[in-house]
């Protein structure tokens, strides 16, 4: 779900959610975005960690756009789990990141989007890779 929302007269926020699914009637949604990172199953913590910028963002962007009270929550492809974020939490994230400058707002929310460096791949996954 593509979206672009004006925070104030200096700052907008633009991105894609991944998933968004709203329920209207009860007025409520949950955000969800994919996340690639190759992490062990057990250690997601990591993860929490460096997303909590950008899932604070979208969860305030979403949350003003319409209107509803929104939930917040990454499912990580390489440990197959889903890290769930607090209200409580993404709101004393965006109170951080609302009093930066603009240019301060991008580098610690674009931090969190570039691509991380995966270790190299050995012969072996590459070969169950290839036998699937």
């Amino acid at each position: 779900m593509p979206f672009f929302w004006r925070v104030d007269n200096n700052r907008c926020i633009e991105g894609v959610i991944d998933l968004a699914f709203f329920q209207q009637r009860n007025g409520k949604c949950l955000i969800l975005d994919w996340k690639t990172d190759r992490v062990p199953p057990d250690n997601t913590e990591t993860l929490h960690a460096r997303y909590r910028p950008q899932l604070a963002a979208y969860w305030k962007a979403v949350s003003e756009i319409a209107k509803l009270d929104v939930e917040a929550a990454i499912y990580s492809t390489g440990a197959g789990a889903l890290v769930r974020y607090s209200t409580d939490e993404l709101a004393r994230e965006w109170s951080r990141l609302e009093k930066l400058s603009p240019d301060q707002f991008d580098v610690e929310v674009a931090a969190d989007l570039r691509p991380t460096s995966s270790p190299p791949v050995n012969q072996s996954e590459q070969l169950e890779f290839a036998q699937l």
